[in-house]
């Protein structure tokens, strides 16, 4: 294997084992779904308190995959767009949240037109909720330990991995691979919760790349999930 192979290895290696942690993160609240009934309190409390820490190790973790993965300095590229937190970055923020809040509306809409109230994932989050031994910690999973999970493993180590280059080829592929895989790890079937769900990641991807700022997508996320967790 050339050397060009050797490091495109190394790079899938990284993914699968983000994504194996992803995972491992994502089900904690999954353990205690099931598992409420036989473990103490004290043990539940312990396992909210270990997702929260387990967030901070993968936020940490994906800080070291990008280094392993930076050929050389982030000037003049698409990452080097980073704004400090000013009225600025505000702003775009603000803007970035207008966006998606209309996008939002028209999937509502779209799913009104067919007759539902709701996707099968959140009909799927208002049964956890009512599963849930612990309501604060249904709100913070859903509200901030999936979308910084989501953002940091399906933005920024996927594009720090895979999509470095500041080339109009590789912001397309980046956005509709990335979105793709946050739509397919949303849904059951390939269907037009699928495609919604694709197009989401995509506005997601777009915001990240255009900003270099994982925080923008980041606190878009979660202000989508807050606004979606009042329906619930």
């Amino acid at each position: 294997m050339n050397r060009r192979g050797q490091h495109l290895a190394f790079r899938i290696l990284l993914f699968l084992a983000s994504f194996i942690l992803y995972n491992l993160i994502d089900s904690i609240p999954v353990i205690a779904e099931v598992s409420h009934k036989i473990l103490q309190p004290w043990q539940l409390e312990l396992l909210a308190l270990s997702s929260i820490f387990a967030l901070l190790l993968f936020y940490l973790w994906s800080v070291k995959v990008a280094s392993l993965c930076r050929h050389g300095p982030m000037d003049n590229t698409w990452q080097s767009r980073k704004l400090p937190v000013d009225k600025q970055w505000v702003l775009i923020l603000l803007v970035m949240v207008v966006i998606f809040g209309l996008y939002s509306n028209l999937e509502g809409w779209i799913y009104g037109q067919m007759g539902r109230s709701t996707t099968t994932n959140q009909a799927y989050l208002e049964e956890a909720l009512q599963a849930t031994p612990f309501l604060g910690w249904w709100y913070v999973d859903t509200i901030i330990v999936a979308p910084v999970l989501e953002e940091l493993i399906f933005r920024k180590i996927w594009m720090t991995l895979f999509f470095q280059k500041d080339t109009r080829q590789d912001h397309i592929l980046a956005c509709l691979i990335s979105g793709v895989i946050f739509g397919l790890m949303h849904v059951d079937y390939i269907g037009l919760e699928f495609v919604l769900y694709s197009l989401s990641g995509i506005l997601f991807a777009v915001f990240y790349r255009l900003s270099g700022d994982i925080r923008l997508p980041i606190m878009v996320h979660i202000m989508n999930n807050f606004l979606a967790s009042l329906t619930v």
